[in-house]
Protein backbone atom coordinates (compact mmCIF):
# COMPACT_ATOMS: atom_id res chain seq x y z
CA UNK A 1 0.00 0.00 0.00
CA UNK A 2 2.88 2.39 0.47
CA UNK A 3 4.32 1.56 -2.59
CA UNK A 4 1.20 2.55 -4.52
CA UNK A 5 0.91 5.70 -2.63
CA UNK A 6 4.37 6.69 -3.34
CA UNK A 7 4.19 6.38 -7.03
CA UNK A 8 0.70 8.13 -7.11
CA UNK A 9 2.20 11.33 -4.94
CA UNK A 10 5.15 11.04 -6.90
CA UNK A 11 3.34 11.16 -10.20
CA UNK A 12 1.68 14.14 -9.20
CA UNK A 13 4.55 15.98 -8.34
CA UNK A 14 6.04 15.30 -11.62
CA UNK A 15 3.52 16.24 -13.65
CA UNK A 16 1.97 18.68 -11.57
CA UNK A 17 3.99 21.84 -13.05
CA UNK A 18 3.18 20.80 -16.73
CA UNK A 19 -0.68 19.98 -16.61
CA UNK A 20 -1.66 21.85 -13.78
CA UNK A 21 -2.82 24.67 -16.14
CA UNK A 22 -4.90 23.06 -18.14
CA UNK A 23 -7.69 23.30 -15.26
CA UNK A 24 -6.84 26.55 -13.47
CA UNK A 25 -4.27 25.31 -11.48
CA UNK A 26 -0.92 27.27 -12.28
CA UNK A 27 1.47 27.77 -9.41
CA UNK A 28 4.06 28.15 -11.34
CA UNK A 29 2.25 31.34 -13.48
CA UNK A 30 3.55 29.73 -16.63
CA UNK A 31 1.36 27.73 -19.55
CA UNK A 32 0.64 24.26 -19.59
CA UNK A 33 3.60 21.70 -20.73
CA UNK A 34 6.17 24.60 -19.94
CA UNK A 35 9.49 23.18 -20.48
CA UNK A 36 11.62 24.90 -18.09
CA UNK A 37 14.57 24.89 -15.10
CA UNK A 38 12.07 25.43 -12.62
CA UNK A 39 9.91 22.50 -13.79
CA UNK A 40 12.33 19.92 -14.45
CA UNK A 41 14.24 20.46 -11.86
CA UNK A 42 11.72 20.96 -8.78
CA UNK A 43 9.12 18.99 -9.83
CA UNK A 44 9.97 16.87 -12.94
CA UNK A 45 13.20 15.36 -11.29
CA UNK A 46 11.86 14.52 -7.71
CA UNK A 47 8.54 12.97 -8.86
CA UNK A 48 10.42 10.48 -11.34
CA UNK A 49 12.79 9.72 -8.46
CA UNK A 50 9.61 8.84 -5.91
CA UNK A 51 7.88 6.74 -8.62
CA UNK A 52 10.72 4.44 -9.39
CA UNK A 53 10.78 4.42 -5.37
CA UNK A 54 7.33 3.53 -5.59
CA UNK A 55 7.69 0.82 -8.06
CA UNK A 56 10.35 -1.26 -6.27
CA UNK A 57 8.56 -1.34 -3.23
CA UNK A 58 5.65 -2.87 -4.78
CA UNK A 59 7.78 -5.42 -6.07
CA UNK A 60 9.09 -6.66 -2.94
CA UNK A 61 6.79 -8.84 -1.35
CA UNK A 62 6.94 -9.09 2.45
CA UNK A 63 8.35 -13.01 2.70
CA UNK A 64 10.70 -11.71 -0.06
CA UNK A 65 11.39 -8.42 2.12
CA UNK A 66 12.46 -10.18 5.23
CA UNK A 67 15.27 -12.05 3.30
CA UNK A 68 16.22 -9.65 0.60
CA UNK A 69 16.35 -6.14 2.25
CA UNK A 70 18.63 -3.86 -0.13
CA UNK A 71 15.72 -2.97 -2.94
CA UNK A 72 13.02 -1.88 0.05
CA UNK A 73 15.51 0.00 1.68
CA UNK A 74 16.56 1.36 -1.26
CA UNK A 75 13.45 2.90 -2.11
CA UNK A 76 12.53 4.31 1.38
CA UNK A 77 15.90 6.47 1.03
CA UNK A 78 14.77 7.45 -2.34
CA UNK A 79 11.55 8.67 -1.29
CA UNK A 80 12.27 10.50 1.45
CA UNK A 81 15.37 12.26 -0.79
CA UNK A 82 12.22 12.93 -3.19
CA UNK A 83 10.19 13.99 -0.32
CA UNK A 84 12.97 16.37 0.82
CA UNK A 85 13.88 18.03 -2.37
CA UNK A 86 10.41 18.82 -2.92
CA UNK A 87 10.18 20.44 0.74
CA UNK A 88 13.07 22.22 0.42
CA UNK A 89 13.80 23.09 -3.38
CA UNK A 90 11.52 26.09 -3.69
CA UNK A 91 13.82 27.69 -0.84
CA UNK A 92 17.54 26.38 -2.39
CA UNK A 93 16.09 27.66 -5.78
CA UNK A 94 16.74 31.41 -5.38
CA UNK A 95 20.44 30.78 -4.27
CA UNK A 96 20.77 28.86 -8.01
CA UNK A 97 18.66 30.86 -10.20
CA UNK A 98 16.73 34.19 -10.39
CA UNK A 99 13.47 34.41 -10.93
CA UNK A 100 10.14 33.47 -8.75
CA UNK A 101 9.57 30.21 -8.07
CA UNK A 102 5.91 30.76 -8.03
CA UNK A 103 3.56 32.62 -10.01
CA UNK A 104 2.33 36.21 -8.82
CA UNK A 105 -0.65 34.92 -6.37
CA UNK A 106 -4.09 37.29 -5.74
CA UNK A 107 -3.19 36.87 -1.31
CA UNK A 108 -0.87 34.79 0.92
CA UNK A 109 -3.66 32.15 0.92
CA UNK A 110 -3.50 31.26 -2.61
CA UNK A 111 0.23 31.63 -2.52
CA UNK A 112 0.24 28.91 0.54
CA UNK A 113 -2.15 26.80 -1.67
CA UNK A 114 -0.08 26.68 -4.76
CA UNK A 115 2.54 26.11 -2.56
CA UNK A 116 1.37 23.15 -0.76
CA UNK A 117 -0.43 21.12 -3.08
CA UNK A 118 2.91 21.37 -5.82
CA UNK A 119 5.71 21.27 -3.30
CA UNK A 120 5.28 21.00 -0.01
CA UNK A 121 2.58 18.53 0.45
CA UNK A 122 3.88 15.83 -1.65
CA UNK A 123 6.87 17.01 -0.50
CA UNK A 124 5.86 15.56 3.02
CA UNK A 125 4.04 12.55 2.41
CA UNK A 126 7.02 11.31 0.10
CA UNK A 127 8.90 11.90 3.36
CA UNK A 128 6.64 9.94 5.78
CA UNK A 129 6.51 6.95 2.87
CA UNK A 130 9.92 6.79 3.09
CA UNK A 131 10.23 6.67 6.55
CA UNK A 132 7.15 3.99 6.76
CA UNK A 133 9.44 1.75 4.37
CA UNK A 134 12.34 2.37 5.81
CA UNK A 135 10.75 0.98 9.57
CA UNK A 136 9.31 -1.75 7.76
CA UNK A 137 12.81 -2.64 6.76
CA UNK A 138 14.58 -2.79 10.15
CA UNK A 139 11.54 -4.48 12.05
CA UNK A 140 11.84 -7.33 9.02
CA UNK A 141 15.43 -7.37 10.19
CA UNK A 142 14.19 -7.97 14.18
CA UNK A 143 12.15 -10.25 13.16
CA UNK A 144 14.95 -12.47 10.85
CA UNK A 145 17.25 -12.64 13.73
CA UNK A 146 17.65 -15.92 15.37
CA UNK A 147 16.80 -15.98 18.73
CA UNK A 148 19.86 -15.21 21.82
CA UNK A 149 21.18 -18.30 22.80
CA UNK A 150 21.09 -18.94 26.77
CA UNK A 151 23.39 -17.44 28.92
CA UNK A 152 26.53 -20.08 29.59
CA UNK A 153 26.84 -20.63 33.57
CA UNK A 154 30.40 -18.89 34.29
CA UNK A 155 33.33 -21.48 34.93
CA UNK A 156 33.59 -22.94 38.80
CA UNK A 157 30.29 -22.07 39.29
CA UNK A 158 28.12 -24.94 40.48
CA UNK A 159 24.55 -25.87 38.14
CA UNK A 160 21.97 -27.73 40.10
CA UNK A 161 19.44 -30.06 37.45
CA UNK A 162 16.31 -29.82 37.57
CA UNK A 163 14.76 -32.43 40.30
CA UNK A 164 18.36 -32.59 41.70
CA UNK A 165 18.05 -32.67 45.45
CA UNK A 166 19.11 -29.24 47.27
CA UNK A 167 22.84 -28.65 48.16
CA UNK A 168 24.05 -28.52 51.35
CA UNK A 169 27.24 -27.52 53.21
CA UNK A 170 29.39 -30.66 53.37
CA UNK A 171 31.86 -32.09 56.72
CA UNK A 172 34.69 -31.71 53.73
CA UNK A 173 36.76 -29.09 52.61
CA UNK A 174 33.57 -26.77 52.87
CA UNK A 175 31.43 -27.46 49.42
CA UNK A 176 28.67 -28.77 49.25
CA UNK A 177 26.40 -31.78 49.06
CA UNK A 178 23.43 -32.96 47.68
CA UNK A 179 21.25 -33.86 51.04
CA UNK A 180 19.17 -36.80 51.15
CA UNK A 181 15.29 -37.30 50.74
CA UNK A 182 14.65 -36.65 54.21
CA UNK A 183 16.37 -33.43 54.26
CA UNK A 184 19.72 -34.35 56.12
CA UNK A 185 22.83 -34.14 54.80
CA UNK A 186 24.40 -37.40 53.01
CA UNK A 187 27.71 -38.74 54.11
CA UNK A 188 29.98 -38.27 51.29
CA UNK A 189 31.40 -41.24 49.33
CA UNK A 190 34.66 -42.89 51.11
CA UNK A 191 34.33 -41.25 54.43
CA UNK A 192 34.85 -44.16 57.14
CA UNK A 193 32.17 -45.35 58.79
CA UNK A 194 31.85 -44.76 62.43
CA UNK A 195 31.60 -47.62 65.33
CA UNK A 196 31.06 -47.84 69.02
CA UNK A 197 34.98 -48.99 69.27
CA UNK A 198 38.17 -47.17 69.39
CA UNK A 199 39.87 -47.83 65.89
CA UNK A 200 41.61 -50.78 65.13
CA UNK A 201 39.57 -52.98 68.09
CA UNK A 202 37.47 -55.88 67.08
CA UNK A 203 34.08 -55.03 67.60
CA UNK A 204 32.50 -55.69 70.62
CA UNK A 205 29.67 -58.45 71.04
CA UNK A 206 27.35 -57.61 73.03
CA UNK A 207 23.99 -60.05 74.62
CA UNK A 208 20.84 -58.45 74.60
CA UNK A 209 19.97 -55.80 77.14
CA UNK A 210 20.89 -56.22 80.86
CA UNK A 211 23.56 -59.06 79.96
CA UNK A 212 27.42 -59.18 80.22
CA UNK A 213 29.32 -60.36 76.80
CA UNK A 214 28.86 -64.22 76.37
CA UNK A 215 31.65 -66.59 77.96
CA UNK A 216 34.68 -66.74 75.91
CA UNK A 217 34.95 -70.75 73.91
Amino acid sequence: MVGFLTLVVGAWAGIVAFVGPLWGYNASGTTSWLWNTNHWLLHLVPGAVAVVAGLLMMGQAPARRATFRAPFFLSGLLAAAAGAWLVLGPDVWPMLYSGPVYGPSSGDLSNFLNRLGANLGPGLLLAIFGGMALKSVIKDREVALPPEPDSEVPPGSVSIAKGAPPLVPGPFHGGPVPSSPSGSPASPSGSPASSSGSPGSPPSREGPAGEGPPPQG
